[in-house]
Order: structure tokens, then sequence, then C-alpha cells
């Protein structure tokens, strides 16, 4: 359960683990308890101290399977961190079938009843967030993304007490899937991972602002992730978030499109040359997929300019137009030239249809 002020929002649903092809859970009752709750405290080098609370469960299998969950209360921040903790041995057979699914679920909760009525959601998902939405939890039809287009999901009460829940380690394979059908949020790995492996550490966090406000809590909650992985916000070094830039991605005149019986790099020295005429200050062009070779399924074959598109190079097209490129690379293709198996020089994991470079 988690309470705000001594008001419980949020109430623990059920705990999930897929084992060789099998799912176990509480609600079932093929997951139980089989140590704790053992109760100790800790620091976090970079977020300060927590209690934290560890329970051992074990599954009904053949192997009695045991996995241990936490979670940990920070003192200096205002985030509970929920943990599946794979120490005591890793699972084969993960795979829920589902790529929208869950191989895992902790923690998964429900709304505490009392305060459906006096919650509302703001939600993001879909590919490059393109679906936002907002409204009461009490709405019969809540649109939210889910599974692997899903994304932070926010809560608030009429006051603007705000509360996030996002991924906080491992988020490559999160994913939050919204159960509509018994109105569950469920936080957990990715329902096609199909083996999880010895000592693999999963978190989530539910973050709660200190100040009664829904952008500046998500803004506290961005801060503590970053703090979490010691690195800063770039906005202030970011030359597409501090200055006005040309645009030819989806829903731009010149998306895939370019001025009649030219090339891009005539059009957009065109371009240059009109908004100079009308003062327009340009500080960077964006050029989205129609300037590099792509390769099976449409993925990145060669990140480099072809003829058709920038005759006299990408270089030549920069010195002509004297600003930077924000230059659009989408997933890389499985005959991609940079990968080792195709002859390049990088290490990359070739599957069908993708390919995903590897960490030197």
């Amino acid at each position: 359960m988690v309470t705000i002020d001594g008001t419980a929002w949020l109430e623990s649903h059920n705990l999930f683990f897929t084992i060789d092809g099998t799912m176990y859970s509480t609600i079932n009752g093929t997951l139980k308890v089989s140590s704790g709750p053992v109760m100790h405290s800790g620091l976090n080098p970079r977020l300060g101290p927590f209690e934290q609370i560890d329970i051992i469960w074990e599954a009904m299998d053949s192997k009695n399977t045991k996995i241990m969950t936490s979670f940990q209360v920070y003192s200096e921040v205002s985030a509970v961190v929920f943990t599946q903790n794979f120490t005591l041995g890793g699972l084969t057979g993960t795979s829920c079938g589902d790529k929208n699914g869950l191989s895992t679920g902790f923690p998964t909760f429900t709304v505490a009843e009392p305060m459906k009525k006096e919650l509302g959601y703001l939600a993001y998902g879909e590919i490059v967030l393109s679906l936002q939405s907002i409204g009461n939890w009490m709405l019969p039809v809540k649109v939210m993304g889910s599974g692997l287009y899903s994304a932070p999901l926010t809560l608030f009460n009429r006051t603007k007490h705000t509360m996030v829940l996002s991924p906080f380690k491992e988020f490559m394979v999160s994913s939050m899937v919204f159960d509509e059908a018994n109105d569950v949020i469920m936080q957990g790995i990715m329902g096609m991972i199909t083996e999880i492996p010895k000592d693999f550490v999963h978190q989530t966090v539910v973050y709660f602002g200190r100040e009664r406000s829904i952008k500046n809590s998500m803004f506290e909650w961005g801060h503590t992730l970053l703090k979490q992985y010691n690195t800063v916000r770039y906005s202030e070094k970011d030359v597409t978030l501090n200055y006005i830039g040309y645009w030819t991605d989806a829903g731009a005149f010149y998306h895939y499109n370019t001025e009649p019986n030219k090339t891009y790099e005539q059009t957009l020295i065109d371009v240059k040359a009109e908004a100079d005429r009308l003062f327009i200050p340009y500080k960077y062009y964006q050029l989205d997929s129609w300037w590099y070779f792509k390769g099976i399924g449409g993925g990145v074959k060669n990140w480099t300019a072809m003829p058709s598109v920038f005759p006299h190079g990408a270089g030549y097209l920069y010195e002509q137009l004297g600003y930077p490129f924000a230059a659009h690379n989408r997933y890389w293709a499985p005959d991609t030239v940079y990968a080792k198996q195709n002859g390049g020089k990088w290490n990359f994991i070739v599957e069908k249809e993708k390919a995903i470079p590897q960490i030197l």
C-alpha cells in the first residue's frame, strides 16, 4: 500500500513471475512467502539513507524457485523504490508470449476505492509519445500507453499533490501494463523476455512531489533520476532546445518532398536564402529519415548522405547553410555496414528485422 499523509492512494495487487512457461502468482496461491519480511537500513550514495524491507518468495514449481523482492523508503527524497532481485538464481522460460504483457509483475497496484473519484491521471504512450491523455480515474475507459508503448504514469489529486510511477533501473526491459478489465497498474519486465540471468536487478520508483504542482513534481522526479545516475540536463547545451530551427520531419512541407525538379541540397539552400530575406534566425536544420541509406526493414544501412539527396555531400551543404544539422537516425537494419557480420568494425546483435549495437 502507498499512502500519502495517511491516506491510501494505491493498494498492492498481484505479484507474479513466469518460470518455464508457467506464471506463478500470489493471487492464485502458487507463489508464497518463504522468509521475511526483514527490515534493514541502507545508504544510497546519491539519494541518501533509506529503510528497506526484503521478502523472499518461493514458487510452487519443481525447483522451488526463490526470488527476492524489496522496497526502499527514502528519507531525503520523497521516493519509494521497488526491486525485483534475482541474486538467488536466474529464471528460464520467462516469456508470457505477449510483447505487450509482462513476464514478471512487481509492483502492481489498484487505486484505493475512496481515491478513485479524487485522483486524476496524466498518461503518455505510443511511438515518440504521440499519445497524451488526461482524465479522472473514475472514467470507464482510461487511455494510456501500455506494454511496449508505455511511459511514466502520473497521478494527482484536487490539490495537485502528485505521484509519478516509472522504471528506475534496467529501463530497456521495463514495461508498464494497464489491465483495464481489472483496473490494475502493473510494472515489471517485458513480456517477451525469455530468460532472466542470475544477479539481475530490476527497479521501479514511485515518486511523490514535494510541491503542489504537477509540472514541478515531474521535474523533481526527473531530477531524482538524473541524480541517481550522476548526470545532468543538457537543455542548456542542446541547440535544438534553445533556438529556432528548420524542420523537415513528418508534417513539414519538405518531408520526403522537395522543390520541383530540385534535390534536397538545392531545396535547403533555397530555404536558407528565404529565411535570410525574411530575417528568420534559424540556428540549425533538421534532416529527417529521407537523407541516408536504408536497408532491410527500412532501418539504417549506412548513415551517410545519398548522392541523390546531397550531390555535393553533407559537408558542402553545411558550409552553404552555416549552421549544424539535427540529423535523424532510425533503428539499425540487419544489413547495416557497421556490423562486424557485414564487414564492419562494430559489435552488433543482428536479428531478422533489426540490429542492435552492443556496448564496447
